[in-house]
């Protein structure tokens, strides 16, 4: 099969990096878009089932919170106690809104989905995407209503966006 890039692998090489930096010996794992993990060697070799893992990694951050949120009892929540929660992963430019039903595991994506707009028929989570991230730009007409457009900071958030101003 040919190589069309070497991102994969140059992105586990700057992980790596930041691991000899901060002295980790640990093992690198990615997420898949199954909420399953997989070797960095493996990753870098077969990137796809990565690719718009953040949602996945949002719902099984959620799924685990839930888990432990004691309540009142100070017990860690059974499953028939546990409530169907909405994740939204807030991005730079886009949040992903997926369901999390009280078994933690997040909804399957039934047939196909798009990433970066081809169509994909393999384990994904079913995330509705808006393009409404952390770097958006809110403007204000004349009559002071909002707009929400698709340009945004997100590129560049911590010079142009107004929190880090």
């Amino acid at each position: 099969m040919p190589r069309c890039s070497n991102l994969p692998e140059k992105t586990i090489r700057g992980f790596r990096a930041v691991m000899r930096r901060l002295d980790l010996s640990c093992a690198l794992h990615l997420t898949q878009n199954d909420s399953t993990l997989i070797d960095a060697a493996t990753a870098a070799r077969l990137p796809v089932p990565t690719f718009s893992s953040g949602p996945t990694n949002s719902m099984r951050g959620a799924a685990y919170l839930g888990r432990l949120d004691s309540g009142p009892t100070g017990k860690t929540a059974s499953s028939h106690d546990r409530k169907a929660t909405l994740v939204v992963d807030i991005g730079g430019t886009s949040s992903g809104v997926g369901f999390l039903p009280p078994s933690g595991f997040r909804r399957q994506a039934v047939a196909y989905v798009r990433v970066a707009g081809v169509k994909v028929n393999y384990g994904m989570p079913h995330v509705e995407s808006i393009g409404v991230g952390g770097g958006s730009i809110v403007r204000f007409d004349e009559r002071g209503k909002a707009t929400l457009g698709s340009s945004s900071v997100g590129h560049d958030l911590e010079t142009k966006a107004l929190v880090f101003a």
